[in-house]
C-alpha cells in the first residue's frame, strides 16, 4: 500500500496543539514549579494499512477550560488538518488505537468513522465511572462533562497483549491509568513502542523516573520495564524532542538512539539514586 515492506511501518507524529505544564507532571517529584511546553501528538502508522494510535485533545467543546489546563492550537495544528497535511485522509484509516481515554488523546474519534477504534477493556470499564479525582481527566460524565468523544458507534475493545496487523501490536502498559496500553510497531530502523503516558518523556526511561500522573505509580514503573524489554525505542506522549523534522516528522534515522534506558543506569526505585 505504502512501499513498505510486508510486516514493516512508517511512523509520523503530528503535532496537534500544545500545553505548558509543570514539569513534576510529566517526571515524577521532579522539576516542582518549572513550566514546560508540551505537545499533542497524533500518531499515523502506515504498512499494510493506515492506523492513526491516539486521536488528540477535543475539536469543540471547550474541553482544555473543563480541565483547568493550558492549551493552544495553531489552524494547522487542528487534527483534520494535520492529517491533510501529511496526506493522511481519515476515510482511509481502518483501525484507531487509543492508548487510553484521557481528554488528550481521546478526543477526535469522530473524525474516523469508517475506522474500528480499539481500547483496552479495563481502561473502557475504568473510564466509564473513574474515581472522583480523575473523572474531569476522563471527560466523565460523573464530573460535569457530557457524552465523552470515545463513546462512538465503531468503539470496540481488546483484552491484553493482541495483534493488530503483522508488524503491529498492542501491550498492556497500566499505571498512568489502569487500562493503558502501549502500541508496538516493527519498522525498518527497529522496533517502537508508543507508550500514550505510560512514556511522558524520554527522560521516564533514559533517567528511570516514572511520569508523574498515575493511578499506581508501581504499575507505572514496571510498564516502563516492560516496554523497553519489548522494544528497541519508546515514544513519549509529550516530548517535542519528538519532532526532530517539524511538526510532521517521520519516525526513522535518529531516534531509535532514544527512549532506551542505557546498560549503566540504575534500576529499582529511583530514589535510591539519589534523585529528588
Amino acid at each position: 500500500m505504502t512501499g513498505v515492506p510486508a510486516g514493516l511501518w512508517q511512523i509520523l507524529a503530528l503535532d496537534t496543539g500544545s500545553s505548558m505544564l509543570e514539569q513534576s507532571m510529566l517526571t515524577y517529584t521532579t522539576g516542582f514549579g518549572r513550566l514546560v511546553s508540551v505537545p499533542r501528538v497524533m500518531w499515523v502508522l502506515r504498512g499494510s494499512t493506515t492506523v492513526v494510535v491516539d486521536t488528540s485533545v477535543p475539536r469543540t467543546g471547550s474541553a482544555a477550560e473543563f480541565i483547568g489546563e493550558d492549551f493552544s492550537r495553531t489552524a494547522g495544528q487542528d487534527p483534520r488538518n494535520a492529517l491533510s497535511a501529511a496526506g493522511v485522509n481519515p476515510a482511509d484509516v481502518e483501525y484507531v488505537l487509543l492508548t487510553h481515554l484521557h481528554w488528550d488523546h481521546a478526543g477526535n474519534c469522530d473524525l474516523f468513522p469508517e475506522a474500528t477504534v480499539l481500547v483496552q477493556e479495563d481502561e473502557l470499564r475504568y473510564a466509564i465511572a473513574p474515581g472522583r479525582f480523575f473523572r474531569r481527566s476522563f471527560l466523565s460524565p460523573l464530573g460535569g462533562w457530557g457524552v465523552p468523544p470515545y463513546v462512538v458507534p465503531n468503539l470496540d475493545v481488546v483484552r491484553g497483549s493482541v495483534e493488530i496487523a503483522p508488524g503491529l501490536r498492542v501491550e498492556p502498559a497500566p499505571g498512568h491509568t489502569p487500562g493503558s496500553q502501549a502500541v508496538v510497531v516493527a519498522t525498518t530502523d527497529g522496533t517502537f513502542a508508543i507508550g500514550g503516558d505510560a512514556v511522558t518523556s524520554y527522560a521516564n526511561v533514559e533517567d528511570d523516573i516514572p511520569p508523574g500522573f498515575h493511578t499506581n505509580v508501581d504499575e507505572a514503573v514496571e510498564s516502563i520495564d516492560r516496554l523497553a524489554r519489548l522494544a528497541d525505542s519508546l515514544l513519549p506522549a509529550h516530548d517535542y524532542a519528538v519532532f526532530t523534522d517539524g511538526p510532521t516528522t517521520q519516525i526513522g534515522a535518529g531516534h531509535a538512539a532514544r527512549g532506551k534506558r542505557p546498560a549503566s543506569a540504575p534500576r529499582g526505585p529511583f530514589w535510591l539514586a539519589g534523585r529528588s
